[in-house]
Formats: C-alpha cells, sequence, structure tokens
C-alpha cells in the first residue's frame, strides 16, 4: 500500500479526527483555551470541572475527544463540553455544534449545530467562524448560500485571526466546504504564517512543494517544512518524511524519511503514526512487520486518525498483525466509516454481507456500499451493482446494476468490468442482451488476466459471439483462463476442441457427416461422445468413429481405439483398441502413436516392448504431442527402453512444458532441486514448479507452497504458500490437506480455526496418511476442532503407527492404558509396495 502524504489537518467537520481538534500555536489572545488548565494532570482537571470550572470543563472534554491521558471516550467529552457550552463557554458551543452537525456521540441536530456555531463564531470562537463559513458554502445544516459564506470568509480574512486564516486557508487548498481556491488558500496561509501560525508555516512549505496556489518551488518548500519541524510542529516533521518516502518535490529518500516519521510519530503525530504502519507493513525502509505495522494503526486511530482507524480494523479483519477478530475490525470499520472512508465503508459493507463481527444485516450493507460508491470508490461501485443485481438490501434493478458496475468499470476495476460484461450478455433489458458491449467489457477485464473474463472471451471467439469467429485467439484465452485454474474453461476446452478446429456450424457437420464425409462424421462424434450442443450419446459416437474410421480417416481412427479400450458406446476389447491405434499411428496420427506406445509400455493387448513404446513416443513426440514428449523424457531420465539420459529427457520434458504440459516443468523442477542427475539449480527447479502450479498441477501447488511458508529458496510468504496449499488441497493431494491443517493449527498464514485444522487433517486421513491420522488423532483426544473421541482417537493412532509412524506408537501406549487392554487386537501391516508409472 502506498503510503500518503497528508497535507492539513482537515477542517471541515467530516474530516474531524475527534470533537476538538489539537489547538493551533496562535497569540495569546485566541480562544485557544487556558494555557494553566493545560498544565493540569486529568486528576486535577476533573476536580475543578466538578466544581463547575468552564476552562476545566472544556480542557477536560478535549482531552477525552482526543485520548490524551486517558482513552478516547466521546460520551465523556459530550458531557462535559455541554456543561462548559451551558455556562456560555465560547470553544465548547463550537465542539457543541460540531457534534450535533457529525451526530458524534449524540443525535444528529443540524438546527441546533448551526445555532451553538453561531454563538461561538459571535463570541470570537475562530474555528466556529470557519466552520460556519463552510456550512454556508456547502449547505450542510443550512440552505446553501454563497453570498452569506463569502460575506463570512471575507469578513475572516480582514478581520479574523491567524488561526481562523489558517483553518479557512485550509479549506480553499483542500476544496473542503469552500471550491477548491489555491491561490486564496495560499495567500491565507502566508498572512497566517506571518502572523506565527507554526502550522501555517508547515502548511506552506506544503504548498511550495507541491505547486498549490503559487509557483513550485522545492527548496523553499523543504526549508520551510525543515524550519516548522525544528520549532517543534510534529505535523510538518511527518510531512517532510511523507515527501522523502514518494519524492515530491524531492528525490525519493526513505534514508532521511523514516527518522522523520519515527519522531514525529513518537511524539504523538497521528497521520505520521499511520504512515510509519505502512512502512512496516510494506517494508518501506523497515524490515516486514506486521505486529508493529499494527503497533502503529492502533496509535493513530486511537487518536482519531480516520485511515488509521481503517488500517486497525482491517489488521483485525485480516488477522495481520492482530488475532482475528471480527467484532473489533467491525467497531474499527464503523467508526473510519462514519469519519468517511470509504474502504472502511465497503468493509464494513461486506461484514454486514458475511455477518462477520455483525448480525447480517442486507439493508446496512447496501447502505455503506453506498456511501463508499458515492465517493467514487471501486469496490463500494461494484458491490452496489451487486446489491442492485442481485436484491440485496433493495429490489432488484439491473439497470441501476449496470449503472454501477459501469462507473467502476471505467476505473479499470477488473471485476466490474467482468460484472458489466455479464449484464450486457445475459440480461432482457431493452436492448438486451447487446454480444458487442459484452464482448469489450470481456476483453477488458480479460487485459487485466481476470481469469473469468478470459473463459467468456474465449468462448466468445470460439462462438463468434459479438465478435468474428476465431478459434485460434478464443483457445488462446482459454489456455490463459486455464493457466490460472480456471476449470469452467479448462472442460470448456476439452468438450469445445472438436469444434475450435472448424468454422463449420454444428448444423453443416451434420449436414455433411449424413452426406458421408469422413472428417464431418469425426467432428460429429465427438459433440455426441462430449454432450457438445446436445445430450451426450456414447453409441450414436462409437458409429460416427466407424464410419469415419472406415474412410481411413487417422483421427477418427485414434478415437475409436479410445472407445474400445475404455468401452464408450461398446464393449472393452484390447485388441481391437491396439487395432485402430496401429491404423491411426501406421498414417502418421499423434495421438494413434502416442497411445500405441502405452499400449507396447503396459503389454496391455500386445506384448510388453519398452524400445518400441520409445520409438512411438519419438514418432508422435517430434510432431508436437506434448504428453508424448513428456513420456519420452521419462523414458530417457529413468533409462527405459532406451539408456538414460538427463540431457535428452531435459530436452524433451521442455518441449512438453512449452507446449503446455503441466506434470513436465513439475518433472523439471525436481530434476534440477532433488534429482541429483543434473547439478542442482533452485532457481530454476522453483521457475519450472511454479510454471506447473500455474497449470493446476497439485504436486508443484504443494511443493510451491512448502517453499513459500518455509522459505526455503524463496522469501518467506505465509500468505501466498497458504494459497498455493489450499489449491493442491483441494484436488485431493494428501500432504497439502496435511500442511493446510498444520496451518489453521498453528495461525501460520490464515488465522487459527481448529474445526478447518479438524477438517483437513481428516481429508488427508481418510487417504490413508499417517501424519494426518496422527494429528487427527491428537485433536480427538484433545477435543480440538471437534467432540473429544478416545475410541477414534485410539483407530487412528492405531492406524497411523502400523504404518511405522513413531509418534503415533507412543501415543497409542498412552492411550491404551486408560482402556481395556485386549479390545484391539494387533492387525498385520500391508507392505504392497507403490510403483511408479508413466504419465498417461
Amino acid at each position: 500500500m502506498k503510503t500518503t502524504i497528508y497535507v492539513f489537518a482537515g477542517i471541515m467537520a467530516a474530516y474531524l479526527p475527534a470533537i476538538a481538534q489539537h489547538k493551533p500555536v496562535t497569540a495569546v489572545t485566541e480562544q485557544t483555551g487556558s494555557p494553566v488548565m493545560e498544565k493540569l494532570s486529568i486528576e486535577q482537571l476533573t476536580a475543578r470541572a466538578e466544581q463547575g470550572n468552564a476552562d476545566a470543563q472544556c480542557e477536560l472534554a478535549t482531552r477525552y475527544g482526543n485520548g490524551e491521558g486517558v482513552n478516547v471516550d466521546i460520551k465523556q467529552a459530550i458531557r462535559w463540553f455541554r456543561k462548559a457550552a451551558e455556562q456560555k463557554h465560547p470553544r465548547a458551543l463550537g465542539a457543541m455544534g460540531m457534534a450535533y452537525l457529525l451526530g458524534r456521540g449524540i443525535p444528529q441536530d443540524t438546527q441546533k449545530a448551526i445555532s451553538l456555531l453561531q454563538q461561538a463564531a459571535d463570541m470570537g470562537d475562530s474555528k466556529s467562524q470557519v466552520l460556519l463559513a463552510i456550512c454556508y458554502a456547502s449547505g450542510r445544516g443550512v440552505p446553501q448560500d454563497m453570498a452569506k459564506a463569502e460575506q463570512l470568509a471575507h469578513q475572516i480574512a480582514a478581520h479574523g485571526t491567524p488561526s481562523a486564516k489558517y483553518d479557512l486557508a485550509a479549506s480553499y487548498l483542500r476544496g473542503e466546504g469552500f471550491p477548491p481556491s489555491p491561490e486564496r488558500g495560499f495567500a491565507l496561509m502566508k498572512d497566517a504564517c506571518e502572523h506565527g501560525v507554526l502550522h501555517a508555516k508547515g502548511a506552506l512549505g506544503v504548498c511550495y512543494l507541491q505547486g498549490l496556489g503559487t509557483a513550485q518551488d522545492a527548496a523553499q518548500g523543504l526549508r520551510l517544512l525543515q524550519e516548522a519541524a525544528d520549532e517543534g510542529d510534529i505535523q510538518s516533521g511527518a510531512n517532510l518524511g511523507a515527501a522523502y518516502i514518494q519524492g515530491i518535490g524531492v528525490e525519493k529518500n526513505i534514508g532521511k524519511a523514516i527518522p522523520l516519521l519515527r519522531k514525529a510519530a513518537e511524539q504523538g503525530d497521528s497521520t505520521a503514526q499511520c504512515n510509519l504502519g505502512f512502512c512496516y507493513q510494506d517494508a518501506i525502509g523497515e524490515h516486514h512487520d506486521p505486529e508493529q505495522a499494527a503497533y502503529w494503526f492502533e496509535k493513530s486511530a486511537k487518536q482519531g486518525n480516520r485511515r488509521g482507524q481503517y488500517m486497525l480494523g482491517l489488521s483485525y479483519y485480516t488477522a495481520d498483525g492482530l488475532p482475528r477478530d471480527l467484532e473489533q475490525a467491525v467497531y474499527w470499520f464503523r467508526t473510519a466509516a462514519e469519519n468517511g472512508i470509504p474502504d472502511a465503508q465497503t468493509h464494513l459493507g461486506l461484514c454486514y454481507v458475511q455477518g462477520g463481527g455483525v448480525q447480517a444485516d442486507p439493508a446496512q450493507a447496501f447502505l455503506w456500499f453506498t456511501k463508499a460508491a458515492q465517493q467514487g470508490n471501486t469496490d463500494g461501485q461494484r458491490n452496489l451493482g451487486l446489491c442492485y443485481a442481485d436484491g440485496l438490501g433493495t429490489d432488484k434493478n439491473p439497470a441501476k446494476a449496470i449503472e454501477w458496475f459501469t462507473k467502476a468499470a471505467e476505473q479499470q476495476d477488473s471485476q466490474a468490468q467482468y460484472a458489466l460484461a455479464c449484464c450486457y450478455a445475459e440480461n432482457n433489458l431493452p436492448g438486451l442482451p447487446d454480444m458487442a458491449k459484452a464482448f469489450y467489457w470481456f476483453q477488458k477485464a480479460a487485459a487485466q488476466n481476470y481469469p473469468d473474463a478470459q473463459y467468456r472471451l474465449g468462448k466468445c471467439y470460439i462462438e463468434g459471439s459479438g465478435t468474428e469467429k476465431n478459434s485460434k485467439l478464443g483457445i488462446e484465452w482459454l489456455n490463459k483462463a486455464i493457466a490460472q485454474g480456471q476449470e469452467d474453461a479448462r472442460l470448456y476446452l476439452t468438450r469445445q476442441a472438436p469444434l475450435a478446429d472448424t468454422e463449420l456450424t454444428l448444423e453443416q457437420i451434420r449436414q455433411q457427416a449424413e452426406q458421408g464425409n469422413a472428417e464431418a462424421q469425426f467432428y460429429l462424434g465427438e459433440c455426441y461422445r462430449q454432450g457438445i450442443s446436445m445430450e451426450q450419446n456414447p453409441a450414436k459416437a462409437f458409429q460416427l468413429y466407424t464410419k469415419s474410421a472406415a474412410q481411413n480417416y487417422a483421427p477418427a481412427q485414434a478415437l475409436l481405439g479410445y472407445c474400445h479400450q475404455n468401452g464408450i458406446g461398446t464393449g472393452k476389447n484390447p485388441q481391437e483398441a491396439v487395432l485402430w491405434y496401429r491404423k491411426a499411428a501406421d498414417q502418421g496420427n499423434a495421438q494413434g502413436q502416442r497411445m500405441l506406445g502405452v499400449w507396447y509400455m503396459q503389454g496391455d493387448g500386445t506384448p510388453e516392448n519398452m524400445a518400441q513404446a520409445v520409438s512411438w513416443f519419438e514418432k508422435a513426440a517430434m510432431q508436437g504431442n506434448a504428453i508424448a514428449q513428456y513420456n519420452l523424457g521419462i523414458c530417457h531420465l529413468q533409462g527405459q527402453g532406451t539408456p538414460a539420459d538427463p540431457q535428452k529427457a531435459i530436452l524433451w520434458l521442455t518441449k512438453a512444458a512449452e507446449n503446455g504440459d503441466a506434470n513436465a516443468p513439475y518433472t523439471l523442477g525436481e530434476l534440477y532441486g532433488n534429482s541429483g542427475q543434473v547439478p542442482k539449480n533452485m532457481q530454476l527447479a522453483l521457475q519450472w514448479i511454479r510454471m506447473a502450479a500455474e497449470r493446476n498441477q497439485a504436486d508443484a501447488q504443494y511443493r510451491l507452497g512448502a517453499t513459500l511458508l518455509l522459505g526455503d529458496g524463496l522469501p518467506k510468504d505465509e500468505k501466498q504458500g497458504i494459497m498455493w496449499t489450499r489449491k493442491a488441497a483441494d484436488q485431493g493431494h494428501i500432504e497439502a490437506q496435511n500442511n493446510l491443517g498444520l496451518a489453521y493449527l498453528n495461525g501460520t498464514g490464515t488465522p487459527r480455526d481448529y474445526e478447518q485444522a479438524f477438517y483437513w487433517y481428516k481429508q488427508a486421513a481418510e487417504q490413508g496418511n499417517a501424519t494426518a491420522q496422527y494429528n487427527l488423532g491428537l485433536m480427538y483426544s484433545q477435543g480440538k476442532g471437534t467432540e473429544k473421541n478416545i475410541l477414534e482417537a485410539e483407530r487412528l493412532f492405531r492406524n497411523a503407527a502400523e504404518q511405522g509412524y513413531k509418534d503415533a506408537e507412543e501415543q497409542l501406549k498412552k492411550i491404551r492404558q486408560t482402556m481395556q487392554p485386549n479390545l484391539y487386537p494387533e492387525k498385520e501391516p500391508d507392505h504392497t509396495p507403490e510403483w511408479p508409472t508413466l504419465h498417461l
């Protein structure tokens, strides 16, 4: 996450971190609070406040509002501000006005807010004067009246205190309330600076640094920021650090930035604390340390920093640096959301959708998504679109869904682009479906590597939907989706492969097949076998393959052999399968050649002959058949049917990998990593393993996950490690399931969850994994993630012990000491070996 330079303390109510802001350093004549009161302890202030001292009441309220020496307590802040306001204390009147305007700690009442602000302004409270002007300018709490707003602004500019000029300048510069006016803002800020407002000096430095209202002058900007920081303005030090981090008006210099940020953070500047948290989170000048990031986010949040509040909520939500606590996450998301942070509003909406940390409430989710969307937040806009599309928290409204998806899509949100494309493809509104528009947005999302969009774009090209038919491009996009694990794309490509090679429609293929065209008969047979645009009919497919094969069409002969081999539309007949594979192979058909090689390798239907197998694999491999290339590589690697030759193995395995085979890159990774047959090269090994993992090869996903979890050969990345481990586990990979269970048990890369640990151990244990059986036995014996069950624990320990798992043997002895000894007869272990086979 990019660190942000925060320029000014906001004056607009929505940007106030607490009910009372920090008090600007100005002349004694301003309403800044009593210097005597500021020096008193909480206990001393409380005693004087209870005696009715209005200054003490106001100072005590300020400290409760800002968390100075006490925990933030908005109710206590309101209580003491109210008591002081009842005594007509100007700053308390202004603070109560802000509270009513915001609805912070009390029900929102804009009429009361304006009345109180007006009283405070009439008594000379500078912040109330500026805020009242902003209310008239923005129409907040009163009818918008720019003439009145400008009148107040001119009075402040001509006769206001330096502090009021500073606040008004900030409003002009940030465009809060008043339309942005950098020139007016700069002039007022310069006036405030010349009259001793220290914050104004730092803000003026930022103006020079960024060229706001004046010509850019980085040297002057840095000088003013440095002077203000040296004179004790904490925020200027924080801004100086942020400028060095982002290279704003100066070359990036992380070495200079971090000490400045740290100093400001340690002095209590909430923006610096938040930015320092980002540095720890993103390893900017500091090592990656989620705990330290969360520590500084919490410091910032408790001072009322909106961004810090959101980030603290996110830390609780994702268990990043803090234990997962959804109720705390919701609390801080809500606090930041009410302070106007759109990301927090979106996350709060998600919590209401999911019922995480708060009772599920679709209407509340809709409300918060709307607030975020109206601020231009793409996640909020997309989620609001989904609410309208699905009727979540509101009535279904496809037109509204399209409207909000479009807003997010135009900001390059790939998920919104995909959702918008689906709306155009699947809605029945007037003028829809519109496949040309759907194709446009599928294309946009696919270009951003969104796998579902790549799949749908591939379909569009193959089917000529919304664009001209282009099977080559369609297959390319489907393969991109498949490489990211998009299962629908894989299934579609498997089913559509017969039609992807021809530009004919299904009806044209049927007509030509009925006229005796061998190629059309083959394609129609594929449609019947795979259920493409019709119900599956294996018998009909077999008949069509037979007709086509009888005309010596090699692809049909190979498929006819496949039908005889697997009993598709006919009985299994190994001899007939070999016969047809040979006919196809003799004509140079790569599929027939590969399968004939497999038959010679297995000796099923023909005598086993590895030399012949290698010969046929080689013929198919020379034609680019990826599986044949892989099998040939394995033969050269293991010396089956040919002398062992690791270099030839690498050659063919590389070709297979380049042609899309998923097993080949995994085998290459193992070869370079651990085989001892070629010089070890872990960097190359991991490159190949990652390629295989991205092609959904389960062993590779497991290996990549374990490597990332351990930081063995790659930088440690527990979240990525868990992601790849889960992908392998979802495919039934035993070791991955066991590792995923261990991760949930220990909270590694994911929040600790005993029920999930139990689930994944059980998945692996049921496949016979001794380690998982032992781990599952421990969970049953301890009642973790499930009810305690000693009998089940004993059974699992026994199964693991029978596989030679020593720790299970020890647990079995312990557990049996508490049970009757003769109820559990020993069982002879099964020593049947498992033999590796070639990938067919």
